[in-house]
């Protein structure tokens, strides 16, 4: 997010493209990142064990920074395998 803070708005996308080509994919992601680039929306915190399997009473020992696609990623396969389970119990 600094790169693409310190770039000029001209240059960002490429940039962009080029750091980061999985971010750059993602219309929403890639329009935030370049209109007003910061951490927050490059870095997700993510629950190494789920909270839906316990893991939301857990400390920072079950915490993670993982990029903000990597996180919706796990996010997906995590939700698609709550759905396995409730249907397969």
């Amino acid at each position: 997010a600094e790169r693409l803070r310190a770039a000029p708005a001209a240059d960002r996308r490429k940039l962009l493209e080029r750091l980061w080509p999985r971010a750059a994919a993602d219309p929403s992601l890639s329009r935030q990142l370049e209109t007003a680039p910061s951490a927050g929306r490059a870095w997700q915190a993510d629950h190494i064990v789920p909270v839906h399997k316990g893991g939301g009473q857990c400390g920072l020992e079950n915490l993670q920074t993982l990029c903000t696609v990597c996180h919706a990623d796990k996010s997906r396969q995590e939700a698609g395998d709550r759905a396995l389970a409730r249907e397969n119990p």
